[in-house]
């Protein structure tokens, strides 16, 4: 009696002038090795969600970043147009001429309404004019606002709102969330 064993994992099989028996306990062993067809599929059902919590953690993170990045960048160009308002003939309104700065640098970052971005513009030890929205942003007939002379801090603050974002229930930014930014210049 010769015993062979099986290349595809099957039991040891024996073989008798052409016959094949199987014991029990090779069928046993040779259908419990065939289990494992399905262990794959389940591993990545398990890590998939995982895998997908992670990368859509990662891209959040990356608007949050450009976010953040954009709104500076407009805040800063604010503050350039502030700190040269006064020997402008737009001083009356100086609001308007620091939102048409933000606005044109705003980028793809929503402007208008309570979700938009929100201004305020202090200059010298004059009280901060705003929150308001950027878009509309008006101080119309404050041009005693301005007058505080040559080299006084000129000041403007954005705030953005964080986009909620929300997998498999856990919250990775809150709604109170707010990117924020600061642009101080001296006035000329």
């Amino acid at each position: 009696m010769k015993r062979v064993n099986d290349l595809r994992g099957q039991a040891a099989v024996s073989h008798t002038a052409g016959a094949i028996s199987l014991s029990l306990g090779d069928r046993l062993r040779a259908r419990l090795r065939h289990g494992d067809k399905g262990q794959s599929l389940v591993e990545f059902a398990l890590v998939m969600p995982v895998l997908l919590a992670v990368l859509l953690a990662i891209f959040s993170l990356g608007i949050f970043l450009i976010n953040y990045q954009t709104l500076t960048q407009a805040v800063n160009q604010g503050g350039m147009a502030l700190q040269q308002v006064q020997g402008m003939a737009a001083q009356s309104d100086p609001c308007a001429v620091v939102s048409t700065a933000v606005l044109g640098s705003a980028g793809n970052l929503q402007t208008a309404g309570t979700n938009g971005i929100q201004l305020t513009i202090q200059i010298g030890t004059n009280p901060a004019y705003g929150p308001a929205s950027a878009t509309g942003f008006s101080c119309a007939g404050q041009s005693g606002y301005v007058s505080a002379g040559q080299g006084v801090a000129a000041m403007v603050t954005g705030t953005y709102p964080c986009a909620p974002f929300t997998v498999n229930g856990i919250k990775f930014f809150t709604s109170s969330c707010k990117l924020t930014a600061t642009a101080q210049e001296l006035m000329q």
